[in-house]
């Protein structure tokens, strides 16, 4: 990977919570890829500001911005449950 970029890592866990579902990520308002139980995605950015959100079945979540410096890599946790349907938490 290289270092004069930034990335977004989105993981899930093993919930029980829509286990043979995937939620759509989505980076600066495009879809970048499904995300299913037990995985992780890594997404390579430009150092800045960047928005990132999860979505299933037209629930979405809140928007998140977020600063990426070169080299740096910040993680998100993406769960779901019967109250939210998807959520997005920075680590």
């Amino acid at each position: 990977m290289a270092t004069d970029q930034g990335f977004i890592k989105f993981f899930r866990g093993k919930e029980w919570y829509a286990f043979t579902r995937a939620f759509k990520l989505y980076v600066n308002g495009e879809e970048i890829g499904k995300i299913k139980r037990g995985k992780e995605i890594i997404v390579e950015v430009s150092p800045g500001v960047h928005t990132v959100y999860a979505s299933m079945d037209g629930f979405q979540t809140e928007e998140a911005e977020v600063t990426v410096d070169a080299g740096q890599t910040i993680t998100f946790q993406v769960t779901g449950s019967t109250q939210s349907f998807v959520t997005l938490k920075m680590l």
